[in-house]
């Protein structure tokens, strides 16, 4: 009998090996035929924010989203820029984040930049308890 499951175990090897089978492709996730590019500089009372998009292919059309802001534009060919420009308010010793996207040919990509002062986290609270040993515990929730 050990020579049976032998040549069975040996066959289905070969059969495989035969077969081609591979690992399984990554799936990659659809997404908008689109290169984004944010920049921002400073103007008296808060930055100039431009969200830049350059579709990698010819799209019949585009919308561009900055901080709320839609702007549709018409045909567009592989690689022509399209740009939209908003001021953002920002108060001194402030940030904020902002989102720009693009939505073309049923698929969106979108990203944030952060302008002005990056606001420090709060510090996490603590509670200091003292066990029945004795020994004292910080707690941080």
């Amino acid at each position: 009998m050990p020579y049976t499951s032998e040549v069975k175990a040996l066959s289905v090897v070969l059969v495989l090996g035969l077969c081609g089978v591979t690992a399984a492709d990554p799936v990659h996730k659809p997404s908008a035929p689109v290169q984004l590019h944010m920049a921002s500089q400073p103007v008296a009372g808060g930055y100039r924010v431009t969200v830049f998009a350059t579709p990698t292919r010819q799209v019949p059309a585009i919308t561009l989203s900055l901080a709320g802001q839609r702007v549709a534009f018409p045909a567009t060919a592989a690689g022509q820029v399209r740009q939209l420009t908003l001021t953002v308010p920002v108060a001194p010793d402030a940030g904020a984040d902002v989102v720009g996207g693009a939505s073309l040919a049923g698929r969106s990509s979108a990203m944030i930049l952060h302008v002005g002062v990056l606001q420090q986290p709060a510090a996490k609270r603590s509670v200091t308890r003292t066990l029945s040993d004795g020994r004292r515990v910080r707690e941080v929730r």
